[in-house]
């Protein structure tokens, strides 16, 4: 789930994304959808398929600064350890991600930020904490151009207050 401007996507665990409004009064759901069926509209089944050597680790919801919707998974092939990322853009239409373009993905927080307003940020690269092999508890960095990953030795997020958890708690009242 992730709530920005105002909206809050998320996707349940039957699979059905959902957009409410909390602009206003009362929220109102702006959109709703089942995943499966956005991939079989878009695509047929081309960006679900994985091969066989690789499982999907984790899916999250990533809101971009424009207000697209991806979702991202972070494979893993079990014998190796090797990791990597697949991004498909569910909202407004379900396709492929091949580039990030002049943006960072930041996994953890849900969210995309534009790298010439962060110092320190690396375009078209996914950031999120974790392990990976050896290296343990950190920062990662994964080149979505190179599909390589590093562990960060320095990474100072205090100036954009990057690093601090952000809880959502809706306050809704009835009148």
């Amino acid at each position: 789930m992730v709530y920005k401007d105002h909206k809050l996507y998320f996707s349940s665990s039957e699979n059905i994304f959902t957009i409410l409004d909390f602009s206003g009064e009362v929220p109102q759901q702006i959109f709703q959808c089942g995943m499966d069926l956005l991939i079989r509209m878009s695509l047929g089944r081309r960006c679900h398929r994985l091969s066989n050597s690789w499982f999907v680790d984790e899916t999250k919801l990533v809101v971009t600064v424009t207000g697209n919707v991806l979702r991202v998974q972070r494979m893993l092939r079990p014998r190796s350890g090797i990791q990597s990322f697949r991004v498909c853009k569910v909202f407004p239409k379900y396709e492929e991600v091949d580039s990030l373009g002049d943006e960072a993905l930041l996994l953890d927080l849900g969210v995309t930020v534009l790298v010439n307003e962060v110092e320190g940020l690396h375009r078209n690269s996914i950031y999120f904490s974790g392990s990976h092999g050896k290296k343990k508890n950190g920062i990662f960095i994964f080149n979505f151009e190179t599909k390589k990953m590093e562990l960060l030795q320095k990474f100072d997020c205090s100036s954009v207050q990057l690093s601090r958890a952000r809880w959502f708690l809706p306050s809704l009242t009835h009148t």
